[in-house]
This record gives C-alpha cells, structure tokens and sequence, in this order.
C-alpha cells in the first residue's frame, strides 16, 4: 500500500509524458512528475521516494528529501501566514500548512518552530501542528533504560530547564543546571537517560 508522508521503495513500471508511474508490490501507482525524472532513470528500476500531495491535491511521488516525515518532529521555518494558517518549508515543492486551530501561539513568517507533521483523516492531506503534547508519549517504557543515549530536540523553555523530545517519541525535560551552556529551541543534540528529580 502507498503511504502518505513516508518513504517508499517503488518501481517505475510505465512512462508518460507527464511523468513515470510507480507501483508498489500490489500494484498499487502513483505519478513521479517528470519534474523529478532523470536521464538515467528506466522502466524496471526501483526508486525510493516520498510521497505526498501537490498543490493540486494530487498525490505524487517526489526524490527530494522532506525535513520531516509522517509522525515525526522537525524545526520548521514559517515562511506565510494566510487568514487560513501558516505555511512552512519543509524541504519539498508543496508548504506544509499548519491551521490556526493547530497553533499553541499564533505563528509568524519568518519564526521557526518545532512541528509535528500528522495526516488529517478528514481531509485526507499532511497538516503541521506547533501543538506538540497529545503526540508525545509522557511515561517511558521498556525501550528506555538509565544510562541510555538518546536523539533530543529541544522545543520550549521552562523554569527548570529546556522541554525536548526524545527520539522521536517521549517528552523529556534537560535541566538548566546539568548542562555547561544555553541551548536554543530546534536544537538537537545527544543525552542519556536519567530519572525524574522530585521537583519535576
């Protein structure tokens, strides 16, 4: 089954003049636009893209590379604001649009924010929230033990120190006196896993 907002591996099963068209094991196609094909590519070859809507609404696939996939977090740059919502690069053609409704704090051009990137089941397309909470997991599990090193991405200043994000997937918290320097919010950088102090 083709995914919105993830990578795939698909074959270039036919040509037209608008593009190639790729197929899954299923048989199921989506259109790479000719935009995206190069001299060397051939009926037969298996391409890992990504796919996503356009402008138009047309799900295609596309070789370039996206900031932030499905489900995922990402330091995102505002680059519009419409009086429907904002609108951010996201490292391919179409802006990801964030709704005001998905906005904590109303967003401006030209800030960056860190975004978690979702399919919207009633529309069908990939929107952009700034409303991180409700998609990050707030009790460890088995997967993370004491000790253990960790991908963080830095999204809110607090009191007692930077909220992140762990690999992908937990709220955490770095406290400001454990840490030789400020950090700034979007960053990312490495951890280890330590427990919860009693003030938080």
């Amino acid at each position: 089954m083709i995914q919105m907002g993830e990578y795939q591996t698909l074959t270039i099963t036919r040509e037209k003049p608008q593009g190639f068209y790729l197929s899954d094991e299923e048989g199921n196609e989506v259109l790479m636009p000719a935009t995206y094909v190069s001299r060397t590519m051939k009926i037969g070859d298996q391409l890992e893209v990504f796919v996503y809507g356009d402008s138009q609404g047309l799900v295609i696939a596309t070789t370039e590379k996206p900031l932030v996939t499905v489900g995922q977090f990402a330091h995102l740059k505002v680059v519009a604001v419409t009086e429907v919502g904002a609108f951010c690069d996201w490292g391919v053609s179409k802006q990801l649009f964030i709704p005001f409704r998905n906005q904590g704090v109303k967003v401006r051009p030209h800030q960056s924010w860190v975004v978690h990137m979702y399919l919207d089941e009633a529309s069908g397309r990939l929107v952009g929230t700034t409303k991180l909470n409700r998609f990050l997991q707030h009790e460890a599990d088995e997967s993370l033990e004491k000790g253990q090193q960790v991908d963080l991405l830095v999204y809110e200043r607090t009191d007692l120190g930077y909220r992140v994000i762990v690999n992908q997937k937990y709220a955490g918290l770095v406290y400001a006196n454990e840490i030789p320097k400020s950090l700034r919010l979007g960053q990312q950088l490495k951890g280890y896993i330590k427990p919860l102090r009693e003030d938080g």
